[in-house]
């Protein structure tokens, strides 16, 4: 069984900064943890839940941009889900130095293939990319799926690919 969770986006067009709201932007990871593990944490077992932090791109239409330092432990270790799709499609992604902070018993997907221009990923730029986040998280625990998760998720719930060693080609089921 699967559950696909996705962050509550604007609508087209329109941005707001947690400042202008009145929220304090340094609490928002945890509250947002918090209120998902409430919904989250009686589930069955067998229910392997993901998150996806949506950027935004549909349309072109912006909602967030920069790295996932600032919200990295909280995200990584008060969020009791299985596995995270994660935007690293472009430089305003940032590094991959937070994923330092994912709990060995948890999934990276990395969203390393963009949706959002027509050009595909060289097979050479998406290894070293691949190498990059396995300097943090073992290959065992990464798969590889489009920035745009609502396009990934179906497939990487139903069967995950792991992304395989430098020794092999392909991935495994």
């Amino acid at each position: 069984m699967g559950c696909w969770l996705r962050t509550p986006t604007l609508p087209h067009g329109v941005t707001i900064s947690s400042t202008e709201r009145g929220d304090d932007p340094d609490a928002l990871p945890h509250a947002y943890a918090a209120l998902i593990n409430s919904v989250i944490d009686g589930r069955p077992k067998d229910l392997t839940v993901a998150v996806h932090l949506c950027r935004g791109n549909m349309q072109s239409a912006w909602v967030a941009e920069g790295g996932y330092e600032p919200v990295a432990d909280a995200l990584f270790n008060e969020l009791h889900v299985d596995a995270y799709f994660l935007e690293y499609d472009d430089a305003q992604s940032g590094g991959f130095e937070p994923l330092r902070f994912v709990p060995d018993d948890k999934v990276v997907v990395l969203g390393l293939m963009t949706t959002k221009v027509p050009a595909i990923e060289s097979v050479a730029a998406l290894t070293h990319r691949i190498e990059q986040a396995a300097r943090y998280v073992p290959l065992e625990r990464l798969c590889l799926s489009p920035q745009c998760a609502s396009r990934a998720r179906c497939t990487a719930m139903k069967s995950p690919k792991r992304i395989r060693g430098p020794s092999s080609s392909g991935c495994s089921g």
